[in-house]
């Protein structure tokens, strides 16, 4: 029997977590609420959660220290259910910027809700995470960026989409582990600006040295000179993000590029299947004629 999954809701507005929980209802989760941080902190320690929607704005801790604290190494031990030991985090919030954003994900949260927010629309969210159609299962990521909080934020949302994700801190190490592991690596994401080898050279090294036209390169960068992102280009990169990025807009780029890259897969596959089909065929008709030509008899 598979065990129902639970949803602890924090929010110090016991309106608030009643919306939740209607929009919860009809679905076959298990709905345990808090009304703020160390009541959710003690729950959260005490029972099987699977999931946390998390106010920001709450008296004492508020939701980023607690989010942080449902991440902390000590806590880990409570999700060992949970397959990186940090339980998924849905931050449903009136105070929705980019800088909230930013520090979020830097935190670990898996998604922004804004109230008031749409029906239907905290419910996909939830499912996304909890249910998820691992449309992008089997496939794998490179991510090279210096900063580890930046690998960190990319790998937390490819690896929610059911991605393996591989980490390099510069270009020279990526480039590495991209010569030894050509067949294993479906898409590099790589920041532009790092010491020993930028990401434009690494583009470069990996389309003329490597041969790797079709693996998908995006680069990430802060440059606002159009000039310099045709370069991106020119040095046969797929696509470029801007920073600072949401993360939604993170996963349509990438998504689209990575579903391509299924696409190419499956074509190979088919190709494979018909070319080995036909010499089967071709090896059964010269066996035949073998067999019936004159003086051969069974």
């Amino acid at each position: 029997m598979i065990k129902q999954k639970t949803i602890l809701v924090v929010d110090d507005s016991s309106v608030i977590r009643k919306i939740i929980r209607k929009e919860l209802k009809d679905s076959d989760y298990l709905i345990a609420d808090a009304a703020d941080g160390e009541s959710a902190l003690r729950l959260a320690t005490q029972s099987r959660v699977d999931l946390v929607t998390l106010d920001i704005e709450m008296p004492g801790m508020d939701g980023f220290e607690t989010c942080q604290k449902l991440h902390s190494v000590q806590n880990a031990r409570f999700f060992s259910h949970i397959k990186n030991g940090k339980v998924p985090v849905i931050f449903v919030t009136g105070k929705d910027n980019l800088e909230d954003r930013k520090k979020g994900f830097k935190l670990g949260a898996a998604d922004f809700i804004t109230k008031p927010f749409a029906r239907g629309d905290l419910l996909l969210a939830v499912n996304k995470i909890l249910k998820h159609d691992s449309r992008l299962e089997g496939l794998s990521a490179l991510i090279v960026d210096v900063s580890a909080t930046a690998r960190s934020i990319i790998s937390g949302v490819l690896e929610r989409e059911g991605l393996k994700v591989i980490e390099a801190e510069d270009g020279v190490q990526a480039f590495e582990i991209i010569s030894s592991r050509m067949t294993e690596i479906d898409m590099v994401i790589t920041d532009f600006n790092m010491p020993r080898m930028q990401g434009i050279d690494l583009c470069r090294k990996i389309r003329e040295e490597l041969k790797m036209m079709d693996t998908p390169i995006i680069l990430l960068t802060d440059m606002s000179d159009r000039s310099r992102v045709l370069e991106v280009f020119q040095a046969g990169g797929t696509d470029y993000l801007v920073k600072p990025f949401v993360k939604e807009e993170l996963l349509a780029r990438l998504t689209v590029h990575l579903e391509r890259t299924q696409l190419t897969h499956r074509l190979r596959e088919t190709i494979k299947d018909v070319n080995d089909a036909k010499i089967i065929a071709e090896c059964a008709n010269q066996a035949k004629g073998e067999f019936l030509a004159p003086g051969i008899h069974p």
